[in-house]
């Protein structure tokens, strides 16, 4: 399955595989334990559940990611995350939600954040 979304919205769906995913706009992001081969997160985005990215998981510079309180972001340790923020006027924003609580972005075997 490939997405391609340029409406904001929520983005459901329960063991999820999508070979490639481009988000355009602000998008709600459940998908209980989808696996993506590639996924790119062009606006903000929430992420309420637990992934795992195969490939390629991007997150644009200048925009903020909300994190659900104990989800986990599990990216493959060959998979390539692109966190790239250009500069300080431009930071990659991660919270966990609800404040103060904690998500992860992890690769197999060890931690991110």
């Amino acid at each position: 399955m490939e997405v391609n979304s340029t409406t904001s919205k929520t983005y459901i769906g329960l063991n999820t595989e999508v070979k490639h995913a481009v988000f355009n706009n602000n998008i709600v992001l459940a998908t209980e334990n989808g696996i993506y081969d590639s996924l790119f997160f062009m606006n903000n985005a929430t992420i309420t559940t637990s992934n795992k990215y195969n490939n390629l998981l991007h997150f644009e510079p200048g925009r903020d990611y909300n994190l659900k309180q104990s989800t986990v972001q599990w990216v493959r340790n060959n998979a390539e995350l692109e966190l790239n923020g250009l500069s300080t006027a431009t930071p990659i924003q991660f919270y966990g939600t609800p404040t103060g609580q904690q998500a992860y972005i992890r690769r197999f075997g060890f931690g991110l954040c």
